[in-house]
């Protein structure tokens, strides 16, 4: 049998179903299984989840791994039920084990709806000698017939999906190694990447790389990554214009900046970006579970921003609303379990209040304890950031220049030498 480090190689991420796989194949494999115990062996496995993540390439490569019979109901039949059982049929002749694929098990259902009724049947009729695995996917997983996906016609049933950062970052490193991009050697760069593919489903990653890999080459930088990122997104390659990057907004972006940069316990500054119309800060968060120490941070950078521009400008603009928004429904998630919005008392703009199955005693209790929560972390952020002006002041020349800083430039910018370089009010 093929070891566990070589098992499904052409299928990336997903390591705890494969371990799960690879139990499955051993007790296939296993020869000394006596009689009774092959009984109870695993029949049916669903793979089910959204298009594009890969449920087909692995319930294939997973089939190649045991060296039996494959059959594949293509449901191209006008009579899907009598194709459907001359598979089986076919499958449990097989002295030395079948496969037998079902390639959107719900669109054949759908299809046909005898073919549930003639499915159950035949994932019943198996004998202790029988070794017919049946590997199916389905896009709709909800949708199926619970009596169809029951235990003892389909006893493994798996998601296929990007799980967490770590499944991520490995289908990122592998197509990195694939194409043999030089990026594989940059860990930040790698990080940053991974943190713009979040949404992605993994057909769009290979996707990706592939047409990376056709544009700039193996030595394609992460900037060239993101253009074709963006060029995925809006059908045009981003020309990276130059932007005039008001003041405040290049303040605004080094406060979050710096703070996550020398302040931040949980998260990992990457990059910082800055346009005309607004700027954003990219990070990726350390710690696997979100604590309440995490939440205060996460208060505290949210309002970074604000506080720099109060340092440098002593007022606040209107980009600062998304902000203390974003805080105060931190702090209240913390404070009770009432999701109740917040109100925004910094900036002149108003929000609406709404409260959810609250009464008026527990909403102005609520009130007080967020306004005292975020009034303490203001003054903790303030306190940190005016002892760093001059990191604060270059890092926003920096970008009103170049609209964009790496987390290894504003390395660069606090690490040289410091300047005395004032914005003209």
């Amino acid at each position: 049998m093929v070891e566990r480090k070589d098992f499904l190689n052409e299928v990336y991420g997903y390591e705890e179903i494969k371990d799960e796989l690879y139990q499955v194949l051993g007790w296939y494999k296993n020869n000394d299984l006596d009689i009774k115990k092959k009984e109870y062996l695993p029949h049916g496995i669903l793979f089910y989840g959204d298009p594009g993540y890969g449920k087909t390439l692995l319930v294939r490569e997973f089939a190649k791994s045991f060296d039996y019979k494959i059959y594949v109901l293509e449901g191209d039949s006008e009579n899907l039920d009598e194709e459907l059982v001359s598979t089986y049929n076919k499958a449990k002749e097989e002295k030395d084990g079948a496969i037998v694929i079902i390639d959107e098990i719900d669109r054949l259902i759908d299809k046909d709806s005898r073919l549930e009724r003639v499915l159950q049947t035949q994932l019943d009729g198996f004998n202790k000698n029988v070794n017919v695995l049946t590997l199916a996917t389905a896009n709709n997983f909800y949708n199926l017939p619970k009596s169809l996906i029951r235990e003892g016609r389909f006893d493994r049933k798996f998601e296929i999906e990007i799980r967490d950062e770590d499944d991520l970052k490995i289908i990122v490193e592998k197509l990195l190694e694939t194409h043999n991009f030089d990026l594989k050697n940059n860990k930040e760069g790698v990080e940053e990447l991974i943190l713009h593919l979040k949404d992605h489903s993994v057909s769009k990653i290979k996707a990706l790389f592939n047409s990376v890999y056709l544009r700039y080459g193996k030595d394609a930088s992460l900037d060239d990554f993101l253009n074709e990122n963006y060029f995925f997104d809006n059908g045009v390659v981003n020309k990276k214009e130059k932007y005039d990057v008001p003041k405040f907004i290049a303040i605004h972006e080094a406060g979050h900046a710096l703070y996550i940069y020398k302040f931040s316990k949980n998260q990992k500054l990457l990059r910082v970006c800055c346009s005309n119309g607004g700027g954003k800060t990219y990070s990726t968060s350390n710690k696997m579970y979100i604590s309440r120490d995490s939440e205060i941070e996460s208060i505290q950078i949210a309002l970074s921003g604000l506080i720099a521009e109060e340092i440098f400008f002593k007022k606040h603009d209107i980009g600062c609303k998304r902000d203390l928004r974003a805080a105060y429904k931190i702090a209240f998630s913390l404070m009770n379990e009432a999701n109740i919005e917040g109100i925004d008392n910094n900036c002149p703009e108003d929000f609406d209040f709404e409260p959810s199955y609250v009464s008026e005693f527990e909403k102005t209790s609520y009130i007080k304890k967020t306004n005292k929560l975020i009034k303490k972390n203001y003054r903790i952020v303030k306190k940190k950031l005016k002892k760093c002006k001059k990191e604060l002041l270059l890092i926003a020349e920096k970008l009103v220049k170049q609209q964009t800083l790496t987390r290894g430039e504003i390395t660069k910018i606090i690490k040289a030498k410091l300047q005395n370089i004032v914005f003209k009010q």
